[in-house]
Formats: C-alpha cells, structure tokens, sequence
C-alpha cells in the first residue's frame, strides 16, 4: 500500500505543519500530492492519504481521482467557497466516505445540511510532538501580528521578543496586507514606535526570501520544522495564527490568539481549548494576563480520538 502526503502551492506554511501532523502518523510517505489538484492524480496505483485542513483554493478540482483512499478528518470547508465545493458529485463523494471529521462546527453544520454524516474532530496539528527532546528557551514569539498590536503590547513582553511569519514568500505577504488600504498601510509602518521589532519583521521575511521560495516543497517543510521546534521550545507564544496556536497547544507552550474577529467560523468548537483574545482588547489595553494564561480545557481526549482514527484508518 502506498500512502500520500499533502504537499501546497501556497506561501503559507500553516499547510505544511498540518501535513507533518498527518505524517507523524502514518507508517510511511511514498509520493506528494497537490492539495488544489488532487483530481489530476494520474496513477493506477490505490494512494492512502489523510485529508485534513482547509480546502481549497480550486474547488473545480475538487474532488479527488478514484484511485485515492482518503480518511478526511480535521477537514475545513472555506466559507467563501462552500457553494461551489459542495456540489452533487462533491457531496456523493463525501457521503462515500463520512462520517467526515470536522476541524470545526461551522464545516460540520455545513457537510450535515447537505445529509453528510459529519462530527467535530479538532485539527489534527493537536496531535504534533516535538522530533526531538528539545530544551525550553526564554523566547517570547510574535508570529503574524501587526504593529498595532506589537505597539500596544508590554515592554517587558516585547523588548527581546522575536517576530516570526508563517509566510515564506514576504513578496505575497506585503502585497496581501497593502492592497487592501495602502494609505492605511503606509501610516501604520510610518507611525510605528517600536522600529526594532520592524527591523526584526523586515528582515526575517526578506531572509526567507533568498532561502524559501513558494513552490520549494522541501524548503517549506524544513521551515516548518525549524519554526515548530522553536514553538515547543518557547516561554510564551502570541500570534494571529491558528496554526500556530494549536502546534503550541500540542506542546503545552503558553500561547495567545489574537484575532479581529473571535467569532471567526474557523474557531468554532476549538475556541474553548484556546486562549483567544480580540484584538481590539489587545489594542485598547483592555487585556493584560500574559504571563498568567488560564489553562484552557484539555485536548487529551481530542488527541486520542485523532490518533485512533488514524490507526483504525491505516489497519483496514
């Protein structure tokens, strides 16, 4: 039997940390596949792989080639594109395979509107570990926040903190963040207070530029793997990332959440495991337990049910 990982065209290297929780499972990784191409899979051979994460960036590819065996768990359904995913051959084919474990319940409400059998499974990311038996480190990480937020944190949070970016292509990261209100954009770099942590943005960003490009597989993987090492190594972790919370959850590493829109539908049923925080009370100073995180529930029993889904998957 051969079995398949997912491997993105995308810059942001969230994708490849879910594909490492998924490989830490799995018995081996004989091929890659394209998460956005995965109906131009052109072999005979039957591929076992683990569907997880948010799907997808071309839902006219969706869904798969026959020849793919998949155990879709930690499965995320963009809301933007959720018409278009589920039309009747994508929902037959869902059927084919449910129950569908749910990352959250916004896809799981939606999978079950459409007679899917569908249960909310966390994301699979809760079940990464370390690679190695690392020490832990005084590093407090900002990863993904903006200046605003930087600019109304504590000084004795940010003076030696370090700034980090889950994407690896800084080109489409500023331009992602510009288009949307240049004006907006300029006067917040111009009014920023802490330059160093500018400084230490820009040049962590332009540093991946020259070692990382978008469609290097390998590069991004090992990004990956150095960024969640220091994740499992750190005293506190802020960030506006998902995909940085959970890893930090799986590691027990103090972390924030930090987001515009708590009610986002991507933390429906995971935010209860989360310290997550508006940015707006970040902002406004309205919040400043950082060094004393509430303990939020536990993952352990969605970590166990993850982990004998995927054996039960690999044993049939």
């Amino acid at each position: 039997m051969k079995y398949g990982l997912l491997e993105y065209t995308t810059s942001n290297i969230g994708d490849e940390i879910q594909s490492l929780a998924a490989k830490q499972l799995l018995p081996k990784v004989d091929t890659y596949l394209k998460r956005d191409y995965l109906n131009q899979v052109n072999t005979q051979e039957e591929i076992k792989i683990i569907l997880n994460g948010w799907f997808t960036h071309h839902p006219e590819n969706w869904p798969p080639a026959d020849n793919i065996n998949p155990l879709i768990i930690s499965f995320h359904i963009d809301k933007e594109i959720s018409d278009r995913l589920l039309t009747p051959k994508s929902v037959e084919y869902l059927k084919r395979y449910d129950p569908i474990g749910c990352r959250d319940l916004y896809t799981k409400s939606i999978l079950e509107n459409n007679g899917i059998d569908a249960y909310f499974s966390g994301c699979l990311t809760l079940t990464l570990t370390p690679d190695q038996q690392l020490n832990n480190s005084d590093e407090i990480l900002l990863v993904d926040l903006d200046h605003e937020v930087v600019d109304a944190l504590p000084d004795n949070l940010t003076q030696d903190a370090r700034t980090m970016s889950h994407y690896t292509d800084p080109i489409e990261k500023i331009e992602n963040k510009t288009r949307k209100n240049v004006p907006a954009t300029a006067k917040k770099i111009a009014g920023a207070s802490r330059l160093d942590h500018l400084y230490n943005y820009l040049f962590d960003i332009t540093k991946n530029r020259t070692t990382v490009l978008k469609t290097d597989r390998e590069s991004k993987f090992q990004k990956a793997k150095q960024y969640l090492a220091r994740y499992a190594q750190a005293e506190l972790v802020i960030t506006s990332r998902l995909h940085v919370t959970l890893p930090c959850l799986a590691f027990d590493t103090p972390v924030i959440l930090v987001h515009r829109n708590i009610n986002d539908p991507r933390f429906s049923g995971l935010s209860e495991y989360m310290n997550l925080v508006d940015r707006s009370n970040i902002i406004n100073q309205e919040y400043t337990n950082f060094l004393d995180l509430e303990t939020p529930k536990s993952i352990v029993p969605i970590q166990k049910e993850l982990e004998n889904a995927v054996e039960e998957f690999i044993a049939e």
